[in-house]
């Protein structure tokens, strides 16, 4: 069980509509707190999950693989204050917060395409709302 209070943010994994399974993993607002992996959840669920997300406002990525999420909550924490910034310390553009999970899935799609993300991530772009 987990609290909805602690959560930050989600990411599915193995999200590919040819397999019958995804996972879904919970970051945490505590980035210390590594993140938690619920596994082999049947993709009938996944837009359910996705609109349940929305209405809670927990903003949420998806991607094809699964990811080092030691190696990444590392880099995170590195680059925490400007974790949710759209620039890095040198001023170059980079993805602002968790978007960076679907840009490193999706290369070149940085159009409109806005599938995989949630509502809420719109809206909060620049702060996160995490209160992290």
């Amino acid at each position: 069980m987990v609290d909805l209070s602690e959560v930050e943010h989600v990411h599915f994994e193995r999200v590919n509509f040819a397999t019958r399974n995804f996972d879904m993993v919970i970051i945490f607002k505590n980035f210390d707190v590594l993140p938690r992996a619920v596994t082999a959840i049947e993709i009938q669920y996944f837009e359910q999950i996705q609109d349940w997300l929305n209405d809670v406002e927990i903003t949420f990525t998806s991607g094809i693989q699964s990811m080092n999420w030691a190696k990444i909550m590392s880099d995170v924490v590195k680059c925490d204050p400007r974790f949710y910034f759209d620039t890095d310390e040198n001023g170059e553009s980079k993805p602002a917060g968790w978007k960076f999970l679907d840009a490193a899935d999706s290369d070149e799609e940085d159009d409109d395409d806005e599938e995989g993300d949630s509502n809420f991530d719109e809206d909060e772009e620049g702060g996160g709302g995490s209160g992290a």
